[in-house]
């Protein structure tokens, strides 16, 4: 086909579309049913003769009949009458051994029982009626593969009790009806619609030339489907938009259902039919359901279920300790609330599913879950729940009892890890919400883990803290997959597309609020965008000019997780510049050699300084901060009360008159540069106070990304909060401005490993509150709590 010009239909796998979009071909089987250009007909028959023995073609004539699939065809002008043979269902019914009338492997086999099983005894009719309503369904499902899921949702609605007990005088009506029918509009333009009815269900399965606003109406309220279709005629209307009255697009005019053919078949055909179709072929399929409403009424669509987790859960999987929740976050029931009853249409409440342990760690005065439908997971069914709760043995179980309902919205599996592992394994799981706990907390119960194959994180939000546990929330949104369609489901990509008030209410896909994005986007673009330069070090660079980044230090820590951060060499670095000390040796001898390459004897030779001890750096930041204009002679003179104390002009300052606007503390000493190892990188900073918060702006000259800034960005957030505590102030911001933003080319691979991976919570810091003298402080005075970050990602230091 694809030789001949032709393309498939995503719609419908057995339609095939000419690239003039004039021909279309409909294949099922060994028939073809060709509509289109008659040129093109002709010459794509005579194509296909060439390849294939073509034994039967023939052209639809009014007035005439016809056979397809086995089915007599009717032309009648204006449409096409179908009517399929007894005699194939009884031959197929043979071809499935179901003339025994044995069990039967169908969609819907579960719910079906086999006779042999039933308590009573059935009379030869019976065993006549059940053969026929599950051969047809049989035959349905064999030659209309496009309508697979409406004969699903039909075996499932035709339940086994009904098949082995017919002793109700509605068995005498059959299980369900095929209606098709043809309108045509010229020569090249089609509209097929397909209509199945069991009991209380209707399938409305239309071709339509674009995706349109499939809704029928009628002036009768019926309370049965088939009765409905017994009626000599009610109004349809297809539109292009919600809007019925419209008449700019869409088929309009009666239908009309025609007397019993004799075969359990309704025949339905259009009169008065005007067509205004574009020319865009795909497929829709609505289902209704009219067990409290009228049969058209409502827009109660049934679509199949979609299923969202959500879940508290450690970085190692921990989601429960004893039958409760190990931790307390009072926001995080807040979003699990806000979520899990968020709803668009009144009327309407979501549905969340739990095992049975989950129901009983939740509080007696608050469940059921109020303004939702309780499902709990069981194998006790006759266990006594409130009223209103509904039982269920698995979660498929749960989700085929849910399937159809109009007054149910989204559907949430809320715990617990049993729960958990069956439902993330469905294809109709489509969505988890998690908190991302990063407290540690010994746990019983364990999430499982999840395949980032077949889900991808689409929101992540800033990170939170409650007392000293840090959290964050994120969405997975299930990735479409070859494998990934489960029979009767459309594919996973649309399910996902489907409007949800759910996950609006949890901050919507594509929001990316966690901070550490502002250092990714950053490396990002500088790789991709950024200029490349030679440098002092030989190793080249690619470079921006002119960025800025902002963390809230009310919360929590911006200690980057993407890759390990040296928590140790920051700390121990900061008290080394607040001490004014200049020996790098004191820093090495600790274990923290991020100094030992620029106060090396070949370094300190190569910037002119031979005369120097090899470690000592000369007047470079904490000098500068704590002895500005001083005169330096080495690393082991003492410089008590010389030069300017900035950092304690700075302090006083802040306490004094928080509202100066000269609270600086600048490292960048022109007269000073030439004695100094490497001038220094992050030259200056201003702090600022409002709101009884203290908030940090720091202008950095030269931004290394890959090694340099994750170290800087610790380092001034570390010291503002030091300064916040000695002044008697809480943290507010930090704001870091870079000039030039660099990546440095052996850097590039390293950091294109680090762009891959996800934020996860930042840490939350801890001071020890009894110091409130910057010059008190030990490495021991800190403690990060939830610090959970990927691995170390090696990159060699540009010297």
């Amino acid at each position: 086909m694809e030789r001949l010009g032709f393309r498939r239909c995503k719609s419908d796998s057995n339609l095939y579309c000419h690239k003039s979009r004039s021909l279309y071909v409909l294949a099922y089987v060994d028939d073809l049913l060709i509509v289109g250009d008659a040129k093109l007909k002709k010459e794509f028959i005579e194509a296909l003769s060439k390849e294939l023995l073509v034994k039967i073609t023939g052209e639809l004539k009014p007035n005439t009949e016809h056979s397809f699939l086995g089915r007599r065809l009717r032309h009648n002008g204006d449409s096409i009458d179908i009517f399929m043979p007894q005699k194939y269902i009884e031959d197929l019914l043979e071809l499935y051994s179901m003339n025994k009338a044995n069990s039967v492997n169908t969609t819907g086999s579960s719910s079906l029982k086999r006779i042999e099983d039933a308590d009573v005894a059935l009379d030869a009719k019976a065993h006549s009626l059940f053969r026929t309503a599950v051969g047809k369904l049989l035959w349905l499902a064999f030659v209309r593969p496009d309508c697979s899921y409406a004969v699903k949702e039909l075996s499932r609605d035709v339940k086994g009790d009904d098949l082995v007990r017919p002793q109700e005088p509605s068995w005498e009506q059959p299980p369900w009806s095929l209606v098709s029918c043809f309108a045509y509009r010229g020569k090249n333009k089609q509209e097929i619609l397909t209509v199945i009815a069991c009991k209380n269900i209707v399938v409305l399965q239309a071709f339509l030339w674009k995706p349109m606003y499939l809704k029928l109406r009628t002036d009768f309220v019926y309370t049965d489907a088939l009765e409905a279709l017994q009626k000599p005629r009610f109004n349809l209307h297809l539109g292009s938009s919600g809007d019925t009255g419209s008449r700019n697009n869409g088929l309009d005019g009666e239908v009309e259902a025609s007397p019993d053919s004799g075969t359990g078949l309704r025949i339905v055909t259009f009169s008065s039919v005007t067509l205004r179709m574009p020319r865009i072929l795909t497929m829709i399929t609505l289902l209704t359901r009219s067990e409290h409403q009228s049969f058209c009424g409502g827009g109660n669509a049934m679509a199949p279920v979609m299923l969202s987790l959500i879940v508290a859960s450690t970085h190692k999987g921990g989601i429960g300790k004893d039958g409760a929740l190990p931790w307390k976050l009072p926001e995080d029931m807040a979003h699990f609330k806000r979520v899990t009853t968020a709803v668009s249409v009144d009327g309407k409440q979501n549905a969340v599913i739990m095992g049975r342990k989950t129901w009983e760690s939740i509080p007696e005065r608050f469940r059921p879950l109020p303004g939702r439908l309780n499902i709990v997971l069981t194998s006790a069914m006759e266990a006594n729940y409130p009223e209103g709760v509904l039982v269920a043995k698995s979660i498929a179980a749960a989700v085929e009892m849910l399937e159809g309902r109009s007054d149910v919205g989204e559907v949430f599996v809320i715990g617990g890890q049993a729960a958990y592992q069956e439902a993330i394994g469905m294809d109709c799981c489509i969505r988890l919400y998690m908190t991302r706990v990063a407290k540690d907390f010994e746990c019983d119960a364990f999430f499982p883990t999840l395949d980032e194959k077949h889900f991808q994180i689409v929101h992540v939000s800033a990170t939170r803290s409650s007392g000293d546990i840090p959290y964050d929330f994120v969405i997975y949104e299930r990735l479409p997959g070859k494998d990934r369609s489960a029979a009767g489901y459309p594919a996973s990509a649309a399910m996902v597309q489907q409007p949800s008030s759910a996950l609006a209410a949890a901050g919507g896909a594509g929001n990316y609020a966690h901070e550490e994005y502002q250092y990714l986007k950053a490396i990002q673009q500088i790789i991709q965008e950024g200029v490349h330069m030679e440098d002092r070090t030989g190793v080249g660079t690619r470079s921006m000019f002119g960025q800025q980044m902002r963390f809230n230090l009310r919360s929590s820590f911006p200690l980057l997780t993407t890759k390990r951060v040296f928590w140790r060499g920051v700390v121990e670095e900061l008290l080394w510049f607040i001490k004014g000390d200049t020996n790098a040796n004191h820093l090495t001898e600790k274990g923290v050699r991020i100094w030992e390459a620029n106060g090396s004897r070949e370094f300190l030779d190569k910037r002119g300084l031979s005369h120097r001890e090899e470690g000592d750096l000369g007047p470079v930041y904490g000098f500068q901060w704590r002895h500005f204009g001083a005169k330096y002679v080495d690393m082991h003179s003492d410089y008590t009360g010389q030069g300017v104390d900035q950092l304690a002009e700075c302090i006083r300052k802040i306490k004094e008159d928080p509202a100066d606007r000269r609270i600086l503390l600048s490292a960048w000493n022109p007269a000073d540069l030439h004695l100094m190892a490497l001038p220094p990188c992050h030259m200056f900073c201003q702090f600022y106070v409002a709101n009884g918060e203290l908030s940090c702006l720091m202008y950095q000259r030269s931004c290394d990304m890959g090694l340099g800034v994750p170290f800087n960005i610790a380092s001034y957030s570390l010291l503002t909060c030091m300064v916040a505590q000695v002044c008697g102030l809480k943290p507010g911001e930090f704001v870091h401005t870079l000039g030039n933003t660099h990546v440095y080319q052996n850097h590039v691979e390293p950091l294109k490993t680090q762009l891959e991976r996800t934020p996860r919570p930042f840490p939350v810091l801890k001071i020890n509150p009894e110091v409130k003298d910057i010059d008190g402080f030990s490495s021991s005075d800190f403690q990060l709590v939830g610090y959970n970050p990927h691995g170390k990602i090696a990159m060699e230091m540009a010297v």
